[in-house]
């Protein structure tokens, strides 16, 4: 979870949480899509909430109630979906 930390991740009201900044809405929506496909694979999604240029990804087990390694290996593909754009 440090590497996730470093890169800007926070831990906020029990959850892994960070928001993304993008030039405009196309590239926030092609993120968003991105993250979609994968947390798909995982089965396990996120809390998203998306405005013009922002992504904002909250990502905890709802089922455990807390942040577990499935979240931990959810916030890495993010960011790698992230930083390969």
């Amino acid at each position: 979870m440090e590497e996730l930390i470093s890169k800007g991740w926070k831990i906020e009201e029990g959850k892994l949480s960070k928001t993304f900044e993008f030039n405009n809405f196309k590239e926030v929506v092609m993120f968003f899509n991105a993250v979609a496909w994968e947390a798909e694979k995982m089965n396990h999604h996120p809390d998203t909430f998306i405005t013009y240029k922002k992504c904002h990804i909250n990502i905890f087990t709802h089922s455990e109630g807390k942040i577990t390694n499935k979240d931990v290996e959810l916030g890495r593909r993010i960011e790698n979906i992230f930083e390969r754009n």
